[in-house]
């Protein structure tokens, strides 16, 4: 079943703790879903009803590999699949289930850190992750979770006192993964590392690798974004670790349509504007040459919608450059009302599944929603599929 209230959506968005938790919508209670949201879990139906649907209906076939820590595989599994998920700049989840009396159900198979890689050939790209989390025991079925490549990087750390001295972000990422490689195996590869942008010189302490792509080298420093995709190679399941300039492309082409591959529309208008970025950086103290500032205005926004200041303190950054752009970039994202979709799509024309991912921008018209409707670029931030609907729930930003 799709993603069919707020609630749901919102505890998809902070699946798996250690990525955040997006709180539900306060409604005067608290219920057994409430307390499954807040856990980490998702607060919707984990183990469908129906075992074994092979995933007929819904027309798509789905290859699910079992592989041991190293990625070797260890053999193919026939699991019941309610949803599996992919984020930008974030982990994505799988939850599935296995009757108790499968043959398959051993423990080499389900070996907390085993891999597990689906492959589908309805154009989705492929999910591969590692088993963690909780296991839900019933007395017909067994329900697992798995985390997509990402929890990888959230498992390992930098050393202490890991300093850079005027490099770019891609040779930050591909020093410590180096380092990190040398000191115990990650089982991580470098993918589609972009080597370009400003200089830069962070310092990192015991912080995991997670948190230096997701909040130094992409939210501080000038990569726009990065991911962690599978393949199977010689018998193994392999993850590649990309960092990108931009994750995917402008689609226009690429439609989704209320009344051909739309079925379901949640619309939301933000107004959560700021049109005056400060900034500061790295510094123990707040004299003009203790850290690096900056300051970036908006001014055709401050007309329309009146002065609105932020301020963030960005640590590790030590750079003019580096702050000035991080000001710039936080500007472009905050300076006009924010549209949001969440959208119940098929895989059909003019925007099947295999032509967009995360990342891309694609038309969206809509035209019951929004004063004059909506016809206008959304990227697409989230992705979930529920093979036995086979319809998939997006979560897309205006594209600015």
């Amino acid at each position: 079943m799709a993603i069919d209230d707020e609630n749901k959506r919102r505890s998809i968005l902070g699946y798996m703790g250690v990525f955040a938790v997006v709180p539900p919508r306060p409604d005067g209670n608290i219920n057994e879903q409430d307390r499954k949201h807040v856990s980490g879990r998702y607060r919707g139906q984990l183990v469908a009803a129906a075992v074994f649907s092979l995933l007929a209906p819904a027309g798509v076939s789905i290859s699910f590999l079992v592989g041991d820590i190293n990625g070797r595989v260890l053999t193919e599994i026939r699991a019941d699949i309610p949803r599996v998920s992919w984020r930008k700049n974030a982990a994505g989840a799988l939850s599935f289930s296995m009757p108790r009396r499968d043959s398959k159900l051993q423990p080499e198979y389900f070996m907390e850190g085993n891999r597990v890689l689906l492959q589908f050939d309805n154009g989705l790209p492929a999910w591969g992750g590692v088993l963690t989390g909780a296991r839900d025991w019933s007395n017909a079925d067994v329900a697992f979770e798995a985390v997509s490549g990402e929890w990888l990087l959230a498992a390992r750390r930098t050393p202490r006192n890991r300093t850079f001295d005027r490099v770019t972000a891609g040779a930050i990422l591909t020093s410590l993964l180096d380092d990190t490689d040398t000191y115990y195996p990650t089982g991580l590869r470098l993918g589609n590392v972009w080597q370009g942008g400003a200089l830069h010189s962070p310092d990192y302490h015991y912080k995991s690798l997670y948190d230096v792509i997701a909040d130094s080298l992409v939210d501080n420093l000038s990569a726009g974004a990065f991911d962690v995709t599978p393949a199977l190679e010689g018998g193994h399941i392999v993850f590649y670790v990309n960092l990108y300039e931009r994750q995917g492309s402008d689609k226009p082409q690429i439609v989704l349509a209320e009344g051909r591959n739309v079925s379901a529309i949640r619309y939301r208008e933000l107004d959560e504007v700021i049109n005056v970025w400060h900034m500061a950086g790295e510094g123990d103290s707040w004299g003009e040459t203790a850290r690096v500032y900056a300051t970036a205005i908006n001014e055709e926004s401050v007309a329309r919608h009146g002065m609105r200041e932020g301020f963030e303190m960005r640590s590790g950054v030590v750079e003019q450059t580096t702050i000035d752009e991080a000001a710039r970039s936080r500007l472009m994202e905050t300076s006009w009302p924010t549209r949001v979709l969440g959208l119940s799509v098929l895989n059909e024309p003019p925007g099947r599944y295999e032509q967009y991912g995360i990342g891309d921008a694609v038309t969206c018209r809509l035209y019951s929603v929004g004063m004059a409707g909506v016809n206008s670029l959304f990227e697409v931030i989230g992705r979930e599929f529920f093979p036995q609907d086979g319809v998939s729930d997006l979560v897309l930003l205006e594209a600015g």
